[in-house]
């Protein structure tokens, strides 16, 4: 964070991660979820599974459509 800070980018920080809140927020809870869990907090497809007991092509294939769910939401969004 303080490296954005140090440029200047510290509003333009702040500004996109409102807006990725924004669309975490809009997504159903599983997707939410999933993609914190992957994109935020780092972990592999394989832990993702063990956590939550789900088979690991299943953890592939929410995780895909979340991250096409988050595509729609920010492509709308540039839109308007």
């Amino acid at each position: 964070r303080d490296y954005y800070a140090s440029r200047g980018l510290g509003d333009v920080y702040k500004r996109q991660r409102t807006q990725i809140e924004r669309y975490l927020q809009a997504m159903p809870p599983r997707y939410r979820q999933l993609i914190v869990m992957r994109f935020f907090e780092e972990y592999s497809y394989e832990e993702i599974a063990m956590k939550l007991e789900l088979p690991l092509g299943t953890v592939k294939t929410q995780i895909h459509r979340a991250r096409e769910q988050m595509c729609r939401l920010i492509a709308a969004d540039e839109k308007s």
